[in-house]
Parts: C-alpha cells; structure tokens; sequence
C-alpha cells in the first residue's frame, strides 16, 4: 500500500490531519456541526465524509483516518473508465436519444412536445407562462 500523503492536492479535498480529527471528534460523540465549525468546513462535506469513508469491515460504520484516507485515494484514482464505454445498453440509449430516435417498448416513434416558433428575441418562452 502506498504511503499516505499528508497534504492534499488542493483545499478543495480533505487533508489526512483533517480525517485524523474528524475521528477524534466523532469518538467523542461531537456532532457534524460543530466538528464542521472547528475544521472551517461545510456540514455537508463532513456528513459526506462519514458516509462515503467509514470503516465497514465489522458491520458497524467505524470512521477511522486511515481507512478514509485509502478510500479516498481510492475513488480518486484516475483515469478512471467512462460510464458509457462499460455499460452498452446505456450508450445505446444515450446515443439514440441525442439523435432524436426515442421509441415506445413497442417500436412506435415518440413525438417531442410541441413547442411554439422561436421568433429571435432572447426569452422566446415568456408567452407561455400563465400568470
């Protein structure tokens, strides 16, 4: 396993010091707020670390640093392979749908929705709302 880096990439990800306390403070039952508040973090980007990096392996969610930290690296591996190169269903129907061939289970074509003239001006939409 490779070593851990200490410093991030940038201050937009997390750093392992950061990880370190947000275990300290998750032991000592500090809520996701007020750990947020003492890192100078968002609330969100905490509770999305606890859930995305917890520690699994005992069937409880354990958050531990260095577990987070390899998760971390882990998912941020690069380069990484495309949705629509691995799944061939899915290109197909992204494919079809950007050439306008969308179809019912049947087979039969699906109209757009009928749409008013565009007449040029900047917000050609506005009549259609009813105020």
């Amino acid at each position: 396993m490779p070593s851990i880096q200490l410093t991030p990439p940038s201050d937009r990800y997390l750093s392992f010091t950061e990880r370190e306390e947000i275990a300290l403070l998750t032991a000592q039952a500090v809520g996701v707020r007020e750990i947020a508040r003492r890192l100078g973090r968002d609330p969100s980007t905490i509770s999305r670390e606890l859930r995305r990096n917890a520690a699994t392996r005992g069937g409880q969610l354990d958050y531990r640093a260095s577990i987070a930290q390899w998760k971390a690296e882990l998912a941020a591996r690069r380069p990484k392979t495309p949705k629509l190169v691995t799944d061939e269903r899915l290109r197909e129907y992204v494919q079809d749908r950007l050439a306008g061939d969308v179809r019912r289970p049947d087979g039969g074509p699906v109209t757009g929705p009928k749409t008013p003239r565009w007449k040029g001006r900047n917000k050609p939409r506005r009549q259609d709302r009813r105020w």
